[in-house]
């Protein structure tokens, strides 16, 4: 299997697109990705927050990168 990771650019881009309000598939069009890997992404690594009462999710790009760099399989 032949992949690459999302690296840290990437999921800036992605963060930046969000609170633009870009839909998931502009994203991967803009990232040159799939779809599906975007929203992985953004499934995998948003959290809940509260704000003004109102429930919403949000995406952060760092702990994300970080989440990837403990998560990886050591070869």
């Amino acid at each position: 299997m032949n992949y690459n990771h999302i690296n840290i650019n990437e999921r800036s881009c992605i963060y930046q697109f969000l609170t633009l309000g870009m839909s998931i598939r502009g994203i991967a069009k803009a990232l040159h990705r799939s779809p599906s890997t975007i929203s992985r992404e953004i499934k995998r690594n948003s959290y809940r927050a509260w704000s003004n009462f109102k429930e919403h999710d949000r995406y952060f790009p760092v702990k994300a990168q970080e989440n990837m760099k403990t998560e990886r399989p050591r070869m």
